[in-house]
């Protein structure tokens, strides 16, 4: 069996980083309602998270070790964040969708009466 190449601590670090930015990127994207750019952002996460996957935590020294934790800490705070954003979006999407319904259904409505009217004044005017 061959095992997926192990990742050095240097690279370890440097995706940890990059892990960060991209977390950081889809934060900010989130805030200004970019959604196509926040799901990129996650699109290239997982690129990066499959090769932190492949990181040896026993090559790791304290100092590195410690790095990604705070590191990985900081990007769960950040995805926590966006999480909010995205539930909101969501919940705001809703009320926005209910409200065209309800005003799609009041249109129906309006036409139906509208059509409703005219027939009787084509029936009064015949009487």
């Amino acid at each position: 069996m061959v095992r997926p190449e192990t990742v050095f601590p240097e690279a370890a670090l440097d995706l940890a980083r990059r892990l960060l930015a991209l977390a950081e990127e889809q934060r900010a994207a989130a805030e200004a309602g970019d959604w196509i750019r926040a799901l990129e952002c996650a699109d290239q996460r997982a690129g990066v998270l499959t090769a932190i996957g492949r990181v040896d935590p026993a090559a790791l020294d304290a100092d590195e070790h410690a790095a990604m934790v705070d590191i990985l800490a900081r990007v769960q705070a950040h995805d926590e964040e966006t999480a909010k954003l995205v539930r909101h979006a969501r919940q705001a999407t809703l009320v926005a969708l209910g409200e065209l319904d309800c005003s799609q259904a009041m249109a129906r409505s309006y036409r139906r009466s509208s059509v409703a009217q005219q027939r009787a004044a084509l029936v009064d005017d015949e009487a």
